[in-house]
């Protein structure tokens, strides 16, 4: 008899305690059979753990982990990776919430195609007293992910925020495994779940299925609400992403086209030089006085246009090479 699970929800606790019947909430919701479901903490700073392992009693689904180790979020949600047993993963936070048939639609996406590495869910965003803030409600699917799979799926996705929700989305783990693709922090773990989202776009194919209801809850002690975004985080996702091409891209020319594309894109803008920054790419290539200079602005030009046509150039994901 094989009683491996088909997903494995991972919810890892932080000073948790507020939350437990959050928790226990969405435990019911989840489906009767064919989940693994792991509560995990590793910093043991309240009784969250212990109250919902005794709740949780005599549930085969449930597994409640523990340590006092002290590891940071993404630590924590890599480790909770590597122990999933099921062949798709999805993450759900402390004090979110995914209601009954959420999971059952991501998962009838993904088994109706084996290419698709991630489906994810629209997003209703509301406080913790329940009152809706619809101007958060933001999903942005790619304008083009319906028809074909493009360089600007990856590209585009952390400049114009493409793919919001996807993080929580239900991801096949078998690609992930074989790439050895897990959260990779950037400095001071800023966007670290954003940077990710690009290197599983350079893996596979995003699905957008609105049906599944994923409720984000937002309110001013959460952890991002903590985040202070300084040039040195631009920089670091810069080389985060760098390593993701590395790993994922086929070497060659239009490797570092895109390399070229992501420290274009994310440089910091400077006080008093807004002016040169004109989407999608900033000074240089937007400098009208180097495109005067003979040869430079020729030169300037033309890679400008090259940067632009390879946004639009079919992209064959790394899962679906041969």
């Amino acid at each position: 008899m094989n009683d491996r699970p088909l997903v494995t929800v991972g919810i890892p606790l932080y000073r948790s305690a507020a939350f437990v019947d959050n928790v226990l909430a969405c435990i019911r919701a989840m489906p009767e059979s064919g989940v693994e479901i792991l509560v995990s903490d590793r910093h043991l700073a309240d009784d969250a753990l212990e109250r919902i392992s005794r709740a949780t009693e005599g549930d085969s689904r449930v597994r409640c982990l523990s340590a006092s180790d002290g590891i940071d979020w993404v630590q924590h949600i890599n480790a909770l990776i590597r122990s999933a047993r099921g062949d798709f993963w999805r993450l759900v936070a402390h004090d979110d919430f995914v209601p009954p048939g959420s999971l059952e639609a991501l998962i009838e996406a993904m088994e109706s195609d084996p290419d698709l590495l991630v489906a994810y869910p629209s997003t209703y965003s509301e406080t913790l007293e329940g009152e809706h803030l619809p101007d958060l409600d933001v999903t942005r699917p790619h304008p083009n992910v319906s028809d074909r799979w493009t360089y600007d799926c990856f590209l585009s996705l952390r400049r114009r925020s493409y793919f919001s929700g996807a993080f929580k989305g239900l991801i096949r783990l078998e690609p992930v495994r074989r790439y050895d693709l897990y959260i990779r922090p950037n400095v001071g773990l800023i966007d670290s779940e954003r940077l990710w989202l690009f290197g599983l776009a350079l893996l596979g194919r995003f699905r957008f299925v609105p049906e599944s209801i994923y409720v984000k809850r937002y309110y001013d002690a959460s952890t991002h609400r903590g985040w202070r975004r300084r040039a040195i985080h631009g920089l670091g996702g810069i080389r985060v992403m760098h390593g993701y091409v590395r790993t994922l891209h086929q070497r060659g020319p239009t490797r570092r086209l895109v390399q070229l594309h992501i420290v274009l894109n994310s440089l910091p803008k400077v006080k008093g030089l807004t002016s040169l920054w004109k989407a999608p790419f900033p000074w240089p290539l937007n400098d009208r006085r180097l495109r005067r200079v003979p040869i430079v602005g020729r030169r300037l030009e033309r890679l400008g246009e090259r940067l632009l046509e390879l946004q639009d150039q079919p992209y064959v994901c790394a899962m679906n090479r041969p």
